[in-house]
């Protein structure tokens, strides 16, 4: 049997752990927010960065066709050395965005998992109190669940 301050206590470590799970799922939840939010933005200057190489490519041709040269394979081979350039920088963007948002996930998993902890760590306390409460009822006798007592309910308890 257990005393009244060991309920309290296997109270408190439900409560402590119900609290760490609040806060772990807490944290899990802004760090998968901010990832999406890290994807979004990774993909907004992504796209940025290519207009930004289409306008320079627009402005490399408007050039040369207001000069009067004629369009040849060097003036091609700079053109398409920009679009390359600038489609490259997208796509690093890209990927750079996608590894942020990945390694942000990770530890909202890391997060969740602790919370999850927390509640295991938490259920086994408490056995592992009730458990202690229940050995350590010295003076006391066991229940007896073949006494007249426990099935006219009464106590359980031999000599009662």
């Amino acid at each position: 049997m257990c005393a009244g301050d060991e309920y309290m206590m296997m109270g408190g470590q439900l409560a402590e752990a119900g609290a760490k799970y609040s806060e772990s799922s807490y944290k899990a939840s802004m760090l998968s927010m901010q990832a999406d939010q890290t994807r979004f933005a990774s993909k907004q200057r992504s796209q940025s960065i290519s207009r930004a190489g289409e306008r320079e490519r627009g402005a490399a041709r408007a050039a040369a066709g207001a000069s009067g040269a004629t369009i040849d394979e060097a003036a091609l081979r700079v053109e398409d050395g920009i679009t390359r350039g600038a489609e490259r920088d997208a796509a690093m963007e890209m990927i750079s965005g996608e590894l942020e948002a990945r390694q942000l996930e990770s530890r909202a998993m890391l997060h969740r998992m602790a919370g999850s902890n927390a509640i295991w760590e938490g259920v086994i306390g408490v056995g592992a109190t009730g458990f202690s409460g229940w050995k350590g009822a010295k003076g006391r006798p066991a229940p007896s669940y073949h006494s007249e007592a426990y099935w006219a309910g009464g106590a359980g308890f031999e000599g009662e």
